[in-house]
């Protein structure tokens, strides 16, 4: 999973299909936590996927047979951030030290 930044300012997450049920978790996740409606509906375009879920519209389409949620304004861009906050491992300094205080 990644998180491109795009020429227009916007951003992309680029993921497996394997993935697919994990990202939508985690839209649902973070739309939470902002405080929006967690329903996230999808509609079939010509060349993509039409995705709504609180505030936030995505573009979700396939290149190469892997998937890529595209953002449309800044709430997409934070829902995404969202979704690779909480898939990113803890940084080294939030694991907990080996034999502390001994």
């Amino acid at each position: 999973m990644e998180l491109l930044s795009l020429p227009d300012a916007r951003l992309s997450l680029e993921f497996t299909a394997e993935e697919m049920p994990s990202v939508m978790w985690g839209l649902r996740s973070a739309a939470r936590r902002f405080g929006w409606p967690v329903r996230l509906t999808t509609k079939q375009a010509t060349t993509h996927q039409d995705v709504r879920i609180g505030r936030a519209r995505f573009i979700l389409m396939t290149d190469d047979g892997d998937p890529a949620l595209l953002s449309t304004s800044g709430e997409g861009d934070a829902l995404l951030r969202g979704v690779m906050a909480a898939h990113e491992p803890p940084g080294a300094d939030d694991l907990p030290k080996r034999n502390a205080g001994r």
